[in-house]
């Protein structure tokens, strides 16, 4: 048994197919397991990003994800791993008890968004060159890189137009682990998302 959320409206964020505002935290109806997502079309996803209601516990691990077309079969989803880019409308989580929000990131038919710039590798010491959009003209852009756990790994902040640095490590010194992770532009209101996938090469 699962409860059921359909999502009715978009975001401030056109990158976030979900409200992406945080809420009381979730309590399963009696006898569910898990709470599946309804994005009410068959959606591009390319990241889905639980908040924990309590900052220190880690969810990453605990959870376990799941996502269907319009046909409803579910397949099981691997946290670290590209998920696939196209024909997502469900998404089933278990073990989501105690979350405040779960944000869907992606793109819905027909409405494409304008072209990120591409990350690429630093050749120098395999960190990463993150070129800054423009966002709202004049203003300077925040960039986030999160983990699929909603967890902030870095934070910096560029001009529009140039470029920031980040060499890998999260905000311990650690290298981070490969996998999949969200990077997030924001320059006042406006706000945009891509996607980075983290390898060893």
């Amino acid at each position: 048994m699962a409860d059921h959320a359909t999502v009715f409206e978009i975001s401030c964020n056109p990158g976030c197919l979900t409200d992406g505002i945080p809420n009381v935290p979730y309590i399963p109806s009696p006898g569910a397991v898990s709470v599946v997502i309804d994005l009410g079309e068959e959606c591009s996803v390319s990241a889905i990003v639980p908040e924990s209601a309590v900052s220190s516990v880690s969810v990453e691990d605990a959870l376990r994800t799941e996502v269907a077309g319009d046909d409803r079969i579910f397949g099981q989803l691997s946290q670290g791993t590209m998920m696939p880019d196209t024909g997502i409308r469900y998404i089933r989580v278990a073990d989501a008890a105690g979350l405040r929000e779960i944000s869907i990131y992606g793109r819905r038919p027909g409405r494409d968004l304008a072209q990120l710039p591409d990350i690429r590798r630093a050749s120098s010491d395999g960190g990463w060159i993150i070129p800054v959009p423009e966002l709202d003209p004049g203003t300077q852009v925040d960039v986030r890189i999160f983990d699929l756990a909603g967890r902030l790994v870095w934070g910096g902040a560029a001009e529009p137009g140039t470029e920031a640095y980040w060499n890998g490590l999260d905000g311990s010194g650690s290298q981070v682990p490969d996998g999949l992770y969200l990077v997030q532009y924001s320059a006042g209101s406006t706000v945009r998302s891509g996607r980075l996938m983290v390898t060893g090469e």
